[in-house]
């Protein structure tokens, strides 16, 4: 194996797969990044058995091979190289000599080209080299291969990227409960006379859906507008009821132990937290590339196709992850569908009174309490307030009620006009005003801000329900379009004050 290549394009390779590399495993050569040459592409291949990822950058090949290196050796050891340069890496049996070459200015004067033949002449291995030992590559796990993975989906980076971002941040990270440790995956493809065109994946969603159980988010991605007809604007579950429960076949879980494909389209499968991490770090460096999603047994593939076409077909990036087995519970029944009354009020300003609060809470009991006082006229008034016995906050922030709103109609009609679409969802109580003056609730201060961070719009439905009960946040859509191609919820239980 030989070739060379620029610092900057093996240290950038390179830092993509470390993350796949455990720190402690049960075999020394899991602790190590398998390289491999096939004419002009250097593929380097990492994995925990948990995760594992590829990436194959294009270089000057000189000589076909493989060989594992020990990762933080040829990672540290790149990555300390000057920024100008070339590098070459060449295996001699399992010692890996690499060379590093500073670029020389081209001269005319036939001293100093003297001078440079003498000094290329005396170091013929270049300005620096080292020697790596390696491990023969048989010795490593083969990688998936993606002939036997069914694709479903394809998604523009960015789009997955951002709606990663909003979900993972209420995935548990209490392993006794694995479920609740992953995102469930549910893709959607609808179904042509023939049966499915793989060929065609835009046309159906991905929905991200992540629990804690003490907050529950909703994230629905839609590549072509209006593919699914199932679909209704500015709702969670894209899936009539008898369709899910047709699909899932329970009705207090969905399986989620394969990506079982029902006659409905529908596949469920749970994806680590951890391992989702890890894809958006690699995402958020690739945000107009494609990403096509397939599915095997247990695994799930993430395959990132450059924006710029390749003549051999290289997939740059591919993260493989194993799925979580498991039933994850059925969240729409979780999702209040009646509301006391509903507010809307701006994303920002309610992030930094909260945070402004936080200040004086302790680090163990982080609690504020939100407080609701509904006035005759369209506008209501919302305090945010904490005390401790390092002092305290009281904040008044003015909010409008959404059904002030022009339009505005309490629960869901088939013909919602452009301005209701993008109203919140959900049914208004029974309940006369005065009886719903005033509302405290009081929230975990760290997980109200975290949600508030992944509302994408700068204002905010709040839609409140009771002091005991979920308050549901959704975003404010001005256009009918992006309520219905970007779907999302936000769901929080309250604390009980004292605990």
């Amino acid at each position: 194996m030989k070739f060379t290549t620029s610092k900057a394009n093996l240290l950038n390779t390179l830092q993509k797969v470390a993350k796949a590399v455990p720190l402690k495993a049960p075999l020394p050569v899991l602790e190590g990044i398998l390289f491999e040459v096939h004419n002009n592409y250097l593929t380097v291949t990492a994995t925990n058995l948990d995760i594992s990822i590829q990436c194959t950058t294009k270089i000057n090949g000189f000589r076909d091979g493989s060989i594992v290196l020990p990762s933080r050796y040829i990672t540290e050891i790149v990555r300390r190289l000057p920024d100008i340069g070339e590098v070459e890496v060449e295996s001699d049996g399992l010692n890996v000599h690499l060379w590093y070459y500073t670029k020389q200015q081209d001269t005319e004067n036939p001293i100093e080209q003297a001078t440079l033949a003498s000094k290329l002449e005396a170091y013929p291995t270049g300005l620096s080299k080292a020697v790596i030992q390696g491990y023969n590559s048989s010795s490593f796990p083969s990688f998936p291969s993606i002939s036997n993975f069914k694709a479903f989906l394809s998604i523009k980076a960015g789009l997955l990227y951002e709606a990663l971002k909003q979900v993972l941040f209420a995935v548990s990270s209490d392993e006794s409960r694995p479920v609740f440790t992953g995102v469930l995956f549910q893709l959607f493809q609808i179904e042509a006379e023939e049966g499915y065109d793989e060929k065609k994946f835009n046309e159906g969603f991905l929905k991200l859906v992540a629990t804690d159980t003490h907050r529950l988010v909703c994230k629905t991605l839609t590549n072509k507008q209006g593919a699914c007809s199932t679909t209704e604007p500015g709702t969670c579950n894209l899936m009539p009821g008898a369709a899910v429960e047709q699909a899932s076949g329970r009705q207090d879980a969905y399986p989620t132990s394969g990506p079982e494909v029902y006659p409905t389209g529908l596949t469920n499968v749970i994806v680590p937290g951890k391992n989702l991490n890890e894809l958006t770090r690699i995402l958020n460096q690739a945000l107009e590339d494609e990403v096509e999603i397939s599915l095997g047994d247990s695994q799930i593939f993430f395959i990132i196709k450059s924006a710029e076409k390749d003549e051999q077909e290289i997939y740059p990036t591919i993260l493989v992850s194993r799925l979580i087995a498991g039933q994850f519970p059925l969240y729409q029944q979780v999702i209040p569908q009646k509301f006391i009354f509903s507010v809307c009020i701006q994303t920002q300003e309610l992030k930094a009174a909260v945070e402004r609060a936080m200040l004086f809470t302790r680090e163990n009991i982080s609690l504020v309490n939100l407080s609701f006082v509904r006035q005759a006229s369209c506008l209501s008034k919302c305090i945010i307030s904490t005390q401790t016995e390092a002092g305290g906050v009281v904040e008044n922030l003015t909010v409008e009620q959404a059904s002030s709103r022009p339009g505005f109609q309490p629960g869901l009609s088939d013909d919602r006009t452009e301005e209701e679409s993008c109203l919140p969802v959900g049914q208004a109580s029974n309940l006369s005003e005065e009886a719903c003056s005033t509302c405290s609730i009081y929230f975990n201060a760290h997980y109200l801000v975290e949600a508030l961070r992944a509302i994408p719009t700068e204002e905010v439905y709040l839609n409140i329900t009771g002091p005991l009960s979920a308050m549901v946040m959704q975003p404010v859509f001005r256009h009918k379009e992006d309520a219905r191609s970007i779907e999302y919820l936000s769901l929080l239980l309250p604390a009980r004050y004292g605990e």
